[in-house]
């Protein structure tokens, strides 16, 4: 067993090339009974640090496929897991082998997941559906992310980063360094619209954005 994604009343277990699913049941004379059986015999992962449970959904990295979302759990084929990330698979796999080298972790928070695989964070926010990716600090390989205060927290070559929303949304900046308020590189993706016009998909490929401070001296 690789990892267990816990479930309202139920359990997802994810092994490195299959997914099980087990649930709690009464039987005929009130006695607890667990039921577990196969649920998808064509997905699995061998990176335990990339399961969360987002929006009572269990995502987890493929290797083969990318990330990956268990979207139901009462039929028995590949139609209960849909693979999200087929448009940055691309460069989700360029940092994926080798892959016993492979840095990986994950967090749920802010509603989006975040996960980090050596050098680079890929976000996906769930609510509108979309992927945009950040480089570390000198392409470092990140060493460990997980929240902390309730704030999004990355060590990176002895530094720790931290995301916050109570000053600015999706902040970073360098603590105990010296060097606060430093930039964090980082790339926006758009998911693709149709501006109302079905026949013709489009796609925004640039966007300049306008920083005001909050105060000036």
């Amino acid at each position: 067993v690789l990892m267990i994604a816990l479930a309202i009343v139920s359990a997802v277990i994810i092994k490195e090339k299959s997914i099980w699913y087990t649930r709690f049941e009464l039987n005929s004379e009130g006695m607890p009974m667990y039921t577990t059986k196969p649920l998808n015999e064509q997905f699995g992962s061998v990176f335990p640090n990339s399961i969360q449970a987002i929006q009572n959904n269990p995502i987890f990295l493929d290797a083969k496929k990318g990330l990956c979302i268990i979207n139901q759990t009462s039929i028995r084929d590949e139609r209960n897991v849909v693979v999200i990330s087929e448009k940055i698979n691309k460069l989700i796999f360029e940092q994926i082998y080798p892959i016993p080298l492979a840095k990986v972790f994950s967090v749920d928070f802010n509603n989006k997941y975040y996960m980090s695989l050596n050098n680079k964070i890929y976000v996906y926010d769930y609510v509108n559906d979309l992927f945009y990716m950040w480089s570390s600090p000198n392409n470092f390989t990140i060493d460990y992310m997980g929240i902390l205060d309730n704030e999004l927290c990355i060590a990176v070559s002895n530094n720790l980063l931290k995301l916050t929303t109570t000053d600015y949304k999706d902040r970073y900046y360098v603590n105990g360094t010296g060097n606060k308020d430093v930039g964090y590189p980082c790339y926006w993706r758009s998911k693709m619209f149709d501006f109302g016009v079905q026949e013709m998909y489009k796609q925004i490929e640039k966007m300049y954005l306008v920083i005001k401070p909050s105060s000036s001296t």
